[in-house]
């Protein structure tokens, strides 16, 4: 599993509004930091990724919550299930 890679593929899925490609893509990434897989590299031209109307997230650095790129899974009601730090 090389895990930048799978961050392209969120970020190209998101890009073509490809929800299952997007789906896919995050969960393979949780599923690799979840084992304690490395990190993978945030491209220097990374900005906001939408969320493409699932449960996932790719969060940029904000100083009132996050501080570091962070992947983010959240339930039905809006509550955090998973949070995965990309950086």
């Amino acid at each position: 599993m090389d895990p930048t890679a799978c961050l392209h593929r969120i970020i190209e899925a998101s890009r073509g509004n490809d929800r299952a490609e997007y789906v896919a893509a995050c969960e393979d990434l949780a599923g690799w930091l979840r084992r304690g897989g490395f990190k993978p590299e945030i491209p220097a031209t990374m900005r906001y990724i939408p969320g493409t109307g699932t449960a996932w997230r790719v969060l940029s650095p904000a100083p009132d919550e996050y501080t570091v790129w962070t992947l983010i899974r959240y339930g039905t009601r809006g509550e955090r299930l998973e949070a995965y730090p990309l950086e």
